[in-house]
């Protein structure tokens, strides 16, 4: 890039990589997210995502069903071809990921500035290559001339290049003196269609599957249910038959669901939770993961309630005064105990008597 400036999307030269592949699905959890439908797209010229080549772009459980149509990201500020051409230099982030099913290609707008005067917006050139994942090695086949003012080529339609070898020869023209590259996406061939889930670029991952959404059968559990009952989570916004991830999580603890689901035909996942371990008391969350795409869903533990004693409504005995020393129980009661003292004081009157009048006699 020799000079920075911003340019109308109308006047660019494109260059595309081709193939039919599926790039790495991967994306850091912190990176940006930005979800995109079909009806959310704008127009060439504008900023954001747009379809540019006037064929079908639909929304679906999978993300866009792209068919002979252009799906572009228009930035601002302009990028620097470079950032595609060496990713590395600059970040991992830097590199362009795809993840998608079907055959397209990747794709650059490219607008080239020649003699002070920006080239005919009419002039295309589209880079294509086979199996290329956005190395340094990859080759773009440039697909119209790049011409200076006295028409002498400067780029040959037809001819590849590595992105390196396409900033080189701009670079060393004397007749450029600037080119920026405007957007970056895919396009899909004519009579071709592909499923695009998600494109990643510079930290930033758009995703094209609806905004996942979860519910739960319940939003409460208690420390017992969370190993005996458990809960269900269903999550929606996956891509159809991906096999989905789950960690359990409340901040301090975790549990590790070792068996993926896989999306249904709709993209929904459903998971029948019962905890490895009696969780914690406290807020947990389910995290449901493939790809790029994560949705949550949050609960609480509850303490277990305790059992209330079972008492005898019918005891009503008295509380005892441990300091008034007491009888032990055998089932005579006190008025029992009051006729047999009162008989063993008349005894002991008689025997008295008896005695007395043996003195008195003897």
């Amino acid at each position: 890039m020799k000079l920075s400036r911003a340019l109308a999307l109308g006047t660019v030269a494109v260059i595309g990589l081709g193939s039919s592949l599926l790039l790495s699905s991967a994306a850091s959890a912190a990176a940006p997210i930005n979800y995109v439908t079909a009806s959310q797209l704008g127009t060439p010229g504008g900023q954001g995502w747009f379809s540019a080549g006037g064929g079908t772009v639909t929304s679906t459980a999978a993300g866009l069903s792209v068919g002979d149509d252009d799906l572009l990201n228009e930035v601002v500020p302009d990028l620097d071809l470079e950032q595609f051409a060496y990713p590395t230099l600059h970040s991992p982030a830097g590199r362009l990921e795809v993840e998608a099913t079907g055959t397209y290609r990747l794709e650059l707008p490219l607008s080239v500035e020649v003699d002070g005067v920006v080239i005919d917006q009419d002039t295309v050139i589209e880079a294509v290559s086979t199996g290329a994942t956005n190395n340094s090695t990859d080759q773009w086949r440039v697909t119209d001339d790049v011409v200076d003012a006295a028409n002498a080529v400067i780029l040959g339609s037809g001819a590849t290049y590595t992105l390196g070898q396409i900033q080189s020869i701009l670079d060393a023209s004397s007749a450029v003196s600037d080119y920026t590259v405007l957007a970056y996406g895919i396009s899909v061939p004519a009579g071709q269609t592909a499923s695009i889930h998600s494109i990643r670029f510079n930290g930033q991952t758009t995703l094209f599957t609806p905004q996942p959404t979860s519910t739960l059968s319940t939003n409460s559990i208690s420390v017992t249910q969370s190993t005996s009952t458990g809960l269900r989570a269903t999550f929606t916004g996956f891509v159809p038959g991906e096999g989905v991830s789950f960690l359990v999580d409340s901040g301090h603890s975790a549990d590790i669901v070792m068996t993926a689901v896989t999306a249904d035909s709709a993209g929904i996942a459903v998971l029948d939770y019962v905890a490895g371990f009696p969780l914690d008391v406290g807020a947990w969350t389910i995290n449901a993961t493939a790809g790029p795409r994560q949705a949550t869903a949050a609960f609480t533990v509850t303490a277990d309630v305790a059992a209330t004693p079972i008492t005898d409504p019918g005891n009503t005995t008295a509380a005892v005064d441990p300091a008034v020393p007491t009888l032990a129980n055998t089932g005579v009661d006190s008025l029992s105990y009051s006729l047999v003292g009162g008989a063993l004081l008349l005894v002991g009157l008689g025997f008295g008597a008896v005695a007395q009048r043996r003195r008195r006699v003897g």
